[in-house]
């Protein structure tokens, strides 16, 4: 006897709230599975899937229950306007990371740079770049990533978008992984900066995600030290370095380290909930 989508979700939901998961969830990988819109799942509650079909939702559903992010399931994650391909490769892009564009957009529509270029450091999905190319036209990108299967990742999406003759994509640790010196409008950055000691009491689904794109060292600014020490030689004079950051605890020392790298106009904003997310500072 077949299951239709009225009952399939009815077994979802009821499964998930057992789990503390949202119900909703149960929409969105069946959504995925029969690539319907969740208004058609609705309107064609009582129709009926197929064995394969409702084998997959319950292979879903049990994957969930385990703590698989729900993102790695679907196989994508939607970001500024775009729905991207995530893989368990790549870092899950986030809501708040969303700031990092809106900042890079505010200083490019401010400064209106000649044939702007932007690096972005620690790409992942290429979800930044991505962004920010399709939102300014005539920006020229390059981004780095040291995971050559989340390169991959990145490479399909610029594929799908057809952003591939306006950003360059780099392998290696860095700055080190480009292949000649320029210099840059901005630099822009979502650098591993979760504290080593605290990865283990992070959620299930946090720690399903590459432990190269949380882990930041001791303190967690492993990388971003890193990154602010290193950004002035690859910066235009005004230039822009920001990157995102793991809150309130890191603030003083980030700011003490890019007032020592000799940035300017330090600044720190903070995400929906209040938290510092985002920080940075201009090349001298």
């Amino acid at each position: 006897m077949s299951t239709s989508i009225k009952e399939a979700l009815f077994h979802g939901r009821k499964l998930f709230a057992s789990a503390d998961i949202p119900s909703f969830e149960a929409e969105l990988l069946l959504q995925s599975i029969l690539k319907k819109d969740r208004i058609d799942l609705y309107i064609k509650s009582e129709e009926h899937l197929s064995k394969k079909e409702f084998s997959s939702f319950q292979s879903s559903v049990q994957r969930r229950l385990h703590h698989e992010p729900l993102s790695y399931i679907t196989g994508q994650r939607f970001f500024y306007q775009h729905q991207l391909k995530v893989s368990p490769a790549t870092f899950i892009p986030r809501p708040e990371t969303e700031l990092l564009v809106d900042e890079c957009l505010r200083y490019l529509n401010a400064t209106s740079p000649k044939n702007p270029q932007l690096l972005e450091l620690c790409t992942g999905s290429g979800a930044i770049a991505l962004s920010l190319s399709s939102s300014y036209p005539g920006l020229s990108l390059d981004a780095t990533d040291l995971s050559r299967s989340a390169l991959q990742v990145a490479q399909e999406n610029l594929n799908k978008l057809n952003s591939q003759d306006r950003i360059n994509l780099y392998h290696g640790d860095l700055f080190a992984a480009l292949t000649e010196k320029k210099l840059y409008d901005v630099i822009v950055s979502n650098p591993p900066y979760i504290p080593s000691q605290r990865i283990p009491e992070l959620s299930q689904e946090v720690q399903a995600e590459p432990v190269l794109a949380l882990d930041g060292g001791l303190d967690g600014l492993d990388i971003i030290n890193r990154i602010i020490k290193e950004s002035p030689l690859w910066l235009k004079t005004r230039g822009m370095l920001v990157f995102e950051i793991d809150g309130p605890a890191q603030v003083e020392h980030i700011h003490s380290k890019l007032a020592e790298s000799k940035f300017e106009s330090v600044f720190c904003r903070n995400d929906l909930s209040g938290l510092p997310r985002i920080m940075g500072g201009y090349q001298k």
